[in-house]
Parts: structure tokens; sequence; C-alpha cells
């Protein structure tokens, strides 16, 4: 299944880490460089810039393309907290997380 809504930083296992943070935000590294340098065998994905809707109308739409690939998600990562708080709303009912990194 090809991801729409993500952009792939790294792929070195079958967990997936979604990383949540809105463009400009960041003079220094951010979560490119930081899936390059973890010694972490999971799959780290960066969402591409949200559509127009509310921002739990794009959640809704990132987690649901993620659960859509059978794949676990081992962790939610993110620098503004309104999109990872959301998170957990909108599909805790569809989604177990796997133990933490």
């Amino acid at each position: 299944m090809e991801l729409t809504n993500w952009r792939q930083l790294s792929d070195r296992g079958s967990d997936l880490v979604p990383c949540l943070d809105f463009p400009g935000g960041r003079a220094a590294a951010g979560f490119a460089e930081m899936a390059a340098g973890v010694p972490v065998d999971a799959c780290f994905l960066h969402f591409r810039q949200a559509g127009a809707g509310p921002l739990a109308a794009c959640v809704d739409r990132w987690a649901d393309e993620l659960l859509a690939t059978g794949r676990p998600v081992r962790a939610v990562l993110g620098y503004c907290v309104r999109p990872v708080a959301r998170w957990p709303a909108s599909s805790r009912r569809r989604w177990s997380p796997t133990p933490g990194i």
C-alpha cells in the first residue's frame, strides 16, 4: 500500500513511528535527522502538509491511512501538542501501540 499522506524518513523495520510537526518550526535538527541517527528497528514517517479542514479530520485521515497498512504503530512523536494529543482520541479504539521505543 502506498502512503499518500506520509513521507518516509527511514525504513528499518515493520513497526511505524509517525512524526507530527508543522514545517518551518525547527531552526536545528528535526525528525528526519533524528530518524537517521536513532538505532531503532522501525519505519519513521512524517506527515505531508495538512489539507483543508479541521485538525481532527486531518489526524483521522493520517491515522486511518496508517491503520490500513496493517502494520503496528510503535509510537507517535510530535513537536506540536495538538496533533499528538488528538491522535489517541481519534484512534484509541482502532489500534494498540506495541511497547515503546
